[in-house]
């Protein structure tokens, strides 16, 4: 008996430190695969019409809650970062088991994976969250062939893998794995607004020059000769890649057997392919039309649809995705489609209506925090700012680039002083439960402390005529982004926390926004573990 004991004992230490030892990939990559999938294995069964598959375009860039919100569609976002084709297979096959959806709708970029890439980690943010059983063991299998020295048996015993983080771990990796429903059902919440610059016709104009430069010269001097030598190889040709494809048709035999139409599609991206390996063009939309054709399958290709996506403001990362606007755009373009295509159920959930309820939440906060446009963000002010309080700081001169229209949106928010302000004046504001709560302008710095319940406030503001500063201090930490116009800092009553610290250049009539995207992106995920995953 007392044998018994100790080997459950031991085999019980030996799987909480197997626990903490393997990475918490809630959070800990770009599309929150841990919360995906064991947000998946928490629906009902056969509780979904539409699944969706692929890697971080397709998680950024759908968002079920949009889908549900506006044609009450209940679907859900399966993507993980890097997504594999062979992981898409294994996450399908894995949710056939309690799910029938009518529609697989698989985002195409994975298809042109390259053969020699570390892919390790996006093979490990599935296999290490899949619950055990045949499927999991199938996965390390195939895992076990794609040349990883870490071998299959580390799927069981990640300690086999993961024996050196002690040295990395950190309190994140003490806390409990993630459970439950997926309050945005697989989509991933980025509100970063980092627009691409560049036309998307030059993008793909510039990819097809490419592929058409196919003279290639060398000249070599060595000692007293010089060699030339022309060969004939594309600066850009793009193909397909044997092993996804393969992994694509498993996936469409999968679909086949289980009642369910197969839509490839690609989300829209507009990147130079010289910078950026999943960079899209006609080239590589006509290489998967003609896949799609050979498997019997739709390609909807969303690059040249009109979906209404704006590159300048709808992506967080120069064109590579798509952030949160951009998704509502592309799920209602998706949404429309789906129900003129396919025969779908339309109806109300009960747990869809509680995420549903969360989502609006959070879209609020980034709907905020991806604002660049100062009369838009004021509205957003206006339209929320009951839960909010806001503290405004001007630095250095903030009324040169200011209207008409500006100076009455602001007064509409019920600040009566901010139009008295002449060039070079300090300007504070408080503003809590949508009422003016402190307000002052002058020709001289000023500093304010106060207490709103728990929160400490100290703030500052003075002009180009003296030390040009600004602050925002709450319970000790500073949180204005310190640059000239005007500072803005949001804090939500409800949930305790910061969640947008923006900056308006209103010295120059463009005002232009200054945003950290690092700390607001931080400031979400605060948010969001706070309203949404707090037990």
């Amino acid at each position: 008996m007392e044998s018994v004991l100790f080997l459950c004992i031991g085999a019980g230490l030996f799987a909480g430190i197997q626990a903490v030892l393997t990475p918490n990939w809630a959070g800990g990559d770009v599309t929150n695969s841990e919360r995906t999938i064991t947000g998946f294995d928490a629906l009902e069964e056969n509780s979904i019409d539409v699944l969706f598959l692929g890697a971080s375009h397709m998680g950024c860039g759908l968002s079920p809650m949009k889908l549900y919100e506006d044609y009450q569609i209940c679907s859900y976002n399966l993507s993980t970062s890097g997504q594999r084709v062979s992981g898409s297979y294994f996450l399908l096959k894995n949710a056939l088991q309690t799910q029938h959806p009518a529609v697989v709708v698989f985002d195409v970029s994975g298809l042109f994976e390259r053969a020699d890439t570390d892919m390790n980690a996006q093979w490990r943010y599935i296999l290490d969250t899949l619950s055990p059983g045949a499927l999991k063991w199938e996965m390390a299998e195939a895992y076990d062939k794609e040349w990883y020295s870490d071998g299959k048996w580390s799927v069981y015993f990640p300690v086999i893998k993961y024996h050196s983080r002690w040295a990395e771990l950190t309190a994140e990796d003490f806390k409990p794995k993630a459970s439950g429903f997926y309050y945005t059902a697989g989509m991933f919440q980025n509100a970063s607004s980092v627009g691409s610059p560049w036309p998307r016709g030059e993008v793909e104009s510039v990819s097809l020059a490419l592929a058409e430069n196919t003279l290639g010269t060398l000249r070599e001097a060595e000692a007293d000769s010089v060699n030339e030598i022309y060969f004939e190889e594309p600066l850009y040709a793009p193909s397909i890649n044997d092993s996804a494809a393969a992994w694509l048709t498993e996936i469409a035999g999968l679909c086949a057997e289980n009642g369910a139409e197969l839509l490839l599609t690609k989300i829209p991206v507009n990147h130079y392919p010289q910078y950026y390996l999943s960079a899209w063009n006609t080239l590589r939309s006509d290489l998967v039309q003609e896949l799609a054709g050979r498997l019997g399958s739709v390609f909807l290709d969303l690059n040249y649809e009109e979906t209404g996506i704006d590159f300048s403001q709808d992506t967080p990362d120069l064109g590579a995705h798509l952030n949160s606007r951009g998704a509502e755009k592309i799920s209602v373009f998706m949404g429309k489609y789906l129900l003129n295509h396919y025969s779908l159920r339309q109806e109300q959930r009960p747990d869809y209506d509680a995420a549903l309820r969360l989502y609006q939440k959070t879209r609020t906060v980034t709907a905020l925090q991806s604002a660049t446009d100062f009369s838009a963000y004021l509205r957003y002010l206006s339209e929320y700012g009951q839960n909010w309080t806001v503290f405004i700081a001007a630095q250095e001169e903030y009324t040169s680039g200011m209207a008409d229209s500006d100076y009455r949106q602001l007064e509409g928010l019920g600040l009566k002083l901010v139009r008295d302000g002449n060039y070079a004046d300090a300007y504070l504001a408080v503003m809590q439960d949508g009422q003016a709560a402190y307000e002052a302008v002058s020709n001289r710095p000023i500093t304010r402390s106060m207490e709103l319940g728990d929160l400490a406030i100290s703030l500052n503001s003075s002009g180009w005529n003296s030390v040009s500063h600004s602050s925002i201090n709450i319970n000790g930490a500073e949180y204005s982004n310190q640059t000239r116009g005007l500072n803005i800092v949001v804090y939500d009553n409800e949930s305790g926390q910061v969640i947008d610290s923006t900056a308006f250049d209103t010295f120059v009539a463009e005002k232009t926004a200054f945003k950290n995207v690092d700390i607001l992106f931080y400031f979400l995920r605060n948010y969001e573990e706070t309203v949404c995953f707090a037990q």
